[in-house]
Parts: C-alpha cells; structure tokens; sequence
C-alpha cells in the first residue's frame, strides 16, 4: 500500500501559509493527478479546511483531508500531519507540494514502479542528474520525516541516504521548473 501526501498550503517567504487562494487551481491538478495513479490513499494537508473544501470541489473515497493549525510552522508540520494520517498498513509515502501542478500521473506512476520493484527506501526524479521532488519514501524512514522542522520536506535525507535512493530519470522538466519557479516568486516577494 502507498500514500501520498499532498502539502495544500501556500509556501511564504519562510513558511507555509494556510491561504489557498492562490493555490486552488494546482491543488486541484496534483489532486487529481494523484488519484488517477495507483496510490491507495491520498491525504491532503491543509491549514483551512474550510477553504480547501470550498475550493476543491469534488471527492473520492480514496481522498482523506487532514487540517493542520500549524502551517505556519512550515512544511514539516503539514508533512508530519500527513504521516500520522496514513494509513498504519502502507509501504510508504510520497510527498507532493500542492503547487506542483506540472507533475502529472506519468511521473506519479513511474516512481511508485520504482518503489516496487527496488528494496530502496527513497525514490525520487531526476532531471540532469539533479533529484527533486516528488519523493517517494520507504516506511522505515517515517521515523526520521516525524523529526523534521522548518520547511524540511525531507529532501535532507536524499543526501543522508544516497545510498538508498533508486532515482528515476525524467526528461519532462516540469517539476523542476515548479520548483524554480516557487524560488523565483519567494525571492521576488522578499524583495519587495
């Protein structure tokens, strides 16, 4: 059995914010993309319920919604939410950024293939020898995402546990550009 979950919170100059005004649309596709792949369960993290309900406007019983108060603590709060919501039966975990709309069920699939055939406990994308996220973890290092802090979603371990990681090459650069395009707009809004 493998989870996703799905970080929905707006990434602020240092944390994530639970406003979802900005990140409905996306949400929605990650959302989407995720369903239509082989996970089993889908959490999505929020820090407005409310808003995230009134936002997305569709369901399936394989779509869980967990709110977490603490948002604003940053990314790990709302990653450490999403793994005491799973499903205690699952063989691991991914974890997607609610604005990583570009990445689309293809890359969702191929990573969980991945994960199935290898014993890694990490496996994640690369584009030009540069991994990134999504990344898919193996149950044992649940213990170590519980420790994280800050805006740490758990990219550290990749370096922590090369030796462990499967990597999938991707030639789409989609998800990379999600996440250059997430660093231009924090930058930009620290400047202003």
């Amino acid at each position: 059995m493998i989870s996703a979950v799905v970080l929905a919170a707006e990434r602020g100059s240092q944390t994530a914010t639970s406003s979802l005004a900005l990140t409905a649309k996306p949400l929605r596709v990650i959302l989407e993309n995720a369903l239509a792949s082989k996970i089993d369960e889908v959490i999505c993290v929020t820090g407005d319920l409310a808003a995230a309900w009134r936002e997305i406007e569709f369901t399936s019983e394989r779509l869980l919604w967990c709110a977490n108060s603490a948002a604003a603590q940053g990314w790990s709060a709302l990653v450490i939410c999403g793994l005491w919501a799973s499903n205690p039966r699952s063989d691991g975990v991914m974890l997607l950024a609610s604005d990583q709309s570009l990445i689309g069920t293809e890359l969702i699939q191929a990573l969980i293939e991945r994960f199935e055939k290898s014993s890694a406990w990490i496996v994640a994308p690369s584009f030009t020898d540069q991994p990134h996220g999504p990344v898919l973890f193996r149950r044992n290092l649940f213990p170590e995402l519980l420790r994280l802090s800050g805006d740490d979603m758990g990219l550290c371990l990749l370096k922590k546990y090369a030796e462990n990681t499967a990597v999938v090459e991707w030639q789409d650069e989609g998800p990379r550009l999600n996440r250059e395009a997430r660093k231009r707009s924090t930058h930009s809004k620290e400047r202003v």
